[in-house]
């Protein structure tokens, strides 16, 4: 994999949190990626609640990319260690 890949998907929330649905919108080009981005997001349920409820939002947009200061795992050739 190369560059910083990102994965996209849509969630739909219950007023509580819990995930109601999610859909991959942008795929990192790699299945078992995106897959464990979207065990992630359902294990992660149910999502914290704003404090204000006026600010909810039932739909989201979520956006994973690895981040700049992430080291890779150690023998990956992929990606250099620095």
């Amino acid at each position: 994999m190369t560059g910083n890949p990102e994965a996209v998907f849509a969630v739909s929330l219950l007023p509580d949190g819990a995930v109601l649905s999610l859909k991959l919108m942008k795929s990192t080009g790699n299945s078992a990626l995106d897959a464990a981005i979207e065990r992630a997001i359902n294990k992660s349920s149910p999502l914290p609640k704003p404090d204000d409820n006026s600010i909810f939002e039932r739909e989201l947009s979520l956006r994973f990319r690895r981040s700049k200061n992430e080291l890779p795992a150690k023998g990956c050739a992929n990606f250099p260690r620095v």
